[in-house]
């Protein structure tokens, strides 16, 4: 066994230990690790069991929620795991897509995405039920910028060039895919350094280096268009106490970025309209088009109930000039989507869609409403909030460009937008009470 290999039986197995002592937290934080130390897939995890080790973790978190609902005295939030719109927004989405079981033309995939849908729905749960305390909340964004800086370290260390797509991780060995989880948890965790929550905060410069240098070498141009569009949204909600210091930040930003652009990625976006030494341009910003246009035809056969996981890529054959097939399946050449709102719209159809994106459309109205609170108090769990509403809104621009629908790193910022939505109601219902007890205490002395 490497010694890779054995610190991460180790880790993974203290968290276990842990988390049946009644702290659901450190089961959650060996699933993590499950997800950026993807054994089966690693070569260091070839001596070791398949244990199932991301299903194994999570009942450990389950049970250990179980226990831990009988020792904990003080709740983190008073409101239920599923009392939130979000969340009810996304399980009617899984009911829906369990419904549609009796008419999806993939009957096998469409079986196997309702399943992982429900796996999203028990990951919401534990994530809500796990979290009791503030440094629950941030320790699990520091665990995913450090899971970000493991992919970085890869990058530096096993990437030779071209794109960088070589992390183990089932679902995110496409380098567009692996831009999207990244750019995401560089967002939300650069927000905790904005925090006071650490003195050792600063620690996390460096994962965030390596992550977004990672993010760089994926040469991803939706990704660039995601942080592009994510950086212009943080400047309308910057809090007034802070404004000194995020144009620091903005500045460093700025010099890191134009640091670590290497002269492939530039290459890459220029390849969109300029020809390549054989007078060839990159087809790939075009296929997108053809696909998305194609995409709308589906559509016009089944818009309110949809085809059914992986819609696009049956359907193809039909509405897909050959020219633009790239993947083969049963004999047949087929293209998947590249477009996550199309796809949720030929798949689920408007149904589906209005389910899955009104929960979306909910976490960006609150953090409209809260504008002025965000601009006026000093709070962390209101920079949390921020700073994860940026890294979902950055998963669904990128997402335009990839269709991410299996990746479970939006599932994660739902969830923990939803937690935060809840504990900053708790804390205002909380200071309501006491100004209203106090007010009433001057009252009778009075």
């Amino acid at each position: 066994m490497s010694v890779t290999a054995l610190g991460f039986v180790c880790v993974f197995f203290y968290g276990i230990a842990k988390a049946f002592t009644g702290r659901p937290i450190f089961g959650l934080y060996s699933y993590i690790l499950s997800i950026y130390m993807y054994a089966p897939g690693s070569w260091w995890g070839y001596g070791l069991p398949d244990l199932r080790w991301s299903l194994l973790s999570a009942l450990a978190t389950l049970v250990s929620i179980l226990i831990a609902n009988g020792k904990v005295k003080q709740r983190y939030t008073n409101f239920g795991w599923a009392s939130d719109s979000v969340v009810k927004f996304f399980i009617c989405f899984v009911i829906w897509v369990w419904i549609q079981n009796f008419w999806a033309i993939g009957e096998s995939r469409h079986f196997e995405f309702s399943v992982m849908a429900t796996k999203f729905l028990l990951l919401i749960y534990l994530i809500k039920k796990s979290v009791q305390t503030d440094k629950d909340l941030y320790s699990i964004f520091v665990a995913h910028l450090i899971g970000g800086m493991y992919f970085g370290y890869i990058g530096l260390t096993q990437h030779s060039g071209g794109r960088f797509e070589s992390v183990p991780t089932p679902g995110m060995s496409d380098g567009n895919l692996l831009s999207i989880h990244m750019l995401s948890i560089l967002l939300a965790g650069s927000y905790l350094i904005l925090c006071d929550f650490s003195k050792k905060k600063f620690l996390l410069a460096l994962p965030i280096v390596l992550t977004l240098n990672a993010i760089f070498l994926t040469e991803s141009r939706g990704a660039l268009v995601g942080m592009a569009t994510s950086a212009f949204l943080a400047l309308f909600f910057v809090p007034k106490h802070l404004r000194k210091v995020f144009r620091r930040y903005i500045l460093i930003a700025i010099l890191g970025i134009s640091s670590l652009v290497g002269q492939d990625l530039v290459n890459r976006v220029n390849s969109i309209s300029e020809p390549n030494d054989q007078g060839e341009v990159d087809k790939s910003a075009a296929s997108r088009i053809v696909i998305i246009e194609a995409q709308i035809e589906m559509l016009k056969v089944s818009p309110m109930l949809g085809q059914g996981h992986k819609g696009t890529m049956y359907m193809s054959p039909d509405y897909i000039p050959a020219e633009f097939m790239t993947s083969a399946g049963g004999g047949t050449s087929r293209r998947a989507s590249h477009n996550l709102t199309m796809s949720f719209l030929v798949d689920h159809g408007v149904l589906g869609t209005l389910l899955y994106f009104s929960a979306v459309l909910l976490v960006f109205l609150r953090l409209l409403r809260m504008r002025r609170n965000i601009l006026y108090e000093e709070s962390n769990l209101r920079l949390v909030y921020i700073g994860s509403s940026l890294a979902l809104f950055s998963i669904l621009i990128t997402s335009q460009f990839s269709n991410s629908m299996r990746l479970e790193i939006d599932i994660w910022f739902i969830a923990l937008l939803s937690l935060v939505y809840d504990r900053i109601k708790f804390v205002e219902a909380e200071q309501e009470q006491q100004n209203s007890a106090s007010l009433e205490n001057t009252r009778v002395h009075d």
